[in-house]
């Protein structure tokens, strides 16, 4: 017979690994979030300092969140969010350095450093990561269906500025494929995440323009302003918005049925 008493504080250390492990890379995040936020650019050096810290973040973190597959159930949601916070922090902090990459690479003659260029494909790696990490570990609900479809659009977006940059390289055909997988995981969250469907369309909008020739870009593959909107699902906005449609929410769907009862543990 179960002991109510050994769940209950079962939960309660559940519960507290969750919040420890939230807090400390909350107080990562917004030191780096907030050195991104003022100039100069970090240098290589900077970024390696702070990478670690992430690094080291995830290395000493309890055992239980290091895998959302084999994560015991109450925090398996939370635990999978998580590390995707993780690998998107990683990535938002290599990306200016792919920005800057891409941008050199436009203007003949132009070249990086070798730490740049390091830089600029570690965040790739990363994209690429992040992806993989999603199909490994999604399953329906909707709470990770709303969370992986920004972190699939973050993702795929670096991979696709790689792509169109045209310093792929040897690289290309493989990012190509991951280009693809996202595209079809977002097709599977179509059910879960009403956003997923103008996310698909808006990235295969830009996957397919990448044939386009650098001179034919602006004319061949801009939209007006209307035309967006219209691929974003959004409809000229009168009179009274329904909010409750623009946001995915359901009232007659009960809260075991959107969450899985894991909600208590995203910290």
């Amino acid at each position: 017979m179960s002991n109510p008493l050994a769940h209950q504080r079962a939960d309660s250390d559940y519960n507290a690994i969750v919040v420890d492990a939230n807090v400390s890379f909350a107080l990562i995040a917004a030191r780096i979030q907030d050195r991104m936020a003022e100039l100069p650019l970090t240098t290589p050096a900077e970024l390696k300092k702070l990478d670690e810290e992430l690094l080291d973040w995830r290395a000493n973190i309890n055992p239980i969140l290091n895998n959302g597959r084999h994560s015991p159930e109450p925090v398996r949601l939370a635990c999978i969010v998580l590390g995707l916070r993780y690998l998107n922090q990683r990535m938002t902090l290599h990306r200016p350095f792919l920005l800057l990459q891409t941008i050199k690479a436009s203007t003949e003659g132009n070249m990086v450093s070798q730490d740049a260029d390091r830089i600029a494909d570690t965040c790739c790696a990363i994209a690429q990561e992040t992806i993989n990490t999603i199909a490994d570990n999604w399953y329906p609900n909707q709470l990770l269906g709303w969370n992986c479809t920004w972190f699939l659009f973050q993702a795929c977006l670096v991979i696709l500025l790689k792509l169109l940059s045209k310093t792929a390289g040897a690289d290309s055909q493989i990012l190509e494929v991951c280009v693809v997988q996202c595209l079809e995981l977002l097709t599977e969250m179509r059910p879960w995440r009403r956003s997923a469907a103008q996310t698909h369309d808006l990235l295969l909008f830009i996957f397919n323009a990448r044939t386009a020739s650098t001179q034919d870009w602006g004319a061949n593959c801009s939209l007006s302003d209307e035309a967006l909107l219209n691929l974003l699902g959004f409809g000229p906005i009168d009179g009274d918005v329904d909010w409750s449609q623009i946001l995915d929410y359901n009232e007659q769907a009960p809260c075991g049925d959107l969450m899985d009862g894991s909600s208590s543990y995203l910290g």
